[in-house]
């Protein structure tokens, strides 16, 4: 199925397709703030949610670390981090080795890295999730690609 809008607007059918994700679970992260679009928010019956490319990084991001264990609630304590920098991580992982860290202090603190690795975190015993979000932009970019 070939892509039939503007460059960078993805609706909740591509997401399906480009992140692997069924609908209906789509749909609960939506309902429960997990994920968001960051074109367009649907505004009742008849209007559609529209996606941009980071929004597809963020709900690959997302659902990868959820299927690796970790909770749903949990995951999305580092969502904001990852929304609020979502324009720079492309740039900045082209500029940094590629990796983004997300921290979680016992305190219940939350920080969000690019390329840097802190060991303090470690230290302290907080909990520390690494990705390699140059691999989750190039796992999109493919499965994009292969519906335009």
């Amino acid at each position: 199925m070939k892509l039939k809008r503007e460059p960078d607007e993805y609706l909740s059918h591509d997401v399906e397709l480009i992140c692997n994700i069924k609908r209906n679970r789509l749909q609960v992260w939506l309902q429960n703030g997990y994920i968001r679009p960051s074109k367009k928010v649907a505004e009742g019956s008849g209007s559609n949610n529209v996606y941009s490319f980071g929004d597809l990084c963020a709900i690959t991001l997302f659902k990868k670390i959820v299927d690796e264990g970790l909770s749903r609630a949990s995951t999305a304590i580092f969502m904001p981090y990852l929304y609020a920098n979502i324009g720079n991580l492309e740039k900045a992982v082209e500029e940094k080795n590629g990796f983004i860290f997300l921290y979680r202090t016992r305190g219940n603190a939350t920080e969000f890295s690019i390329g840097e690795f802190h060991p303090k975190h470690l230290e302290a015993g907080d909990d520390v999730i690494g990705i390699n979000y140059a691999k989750i932009i190039a796992q999109v970019s493919c499965q994009r690609d292969a519906l335009i």
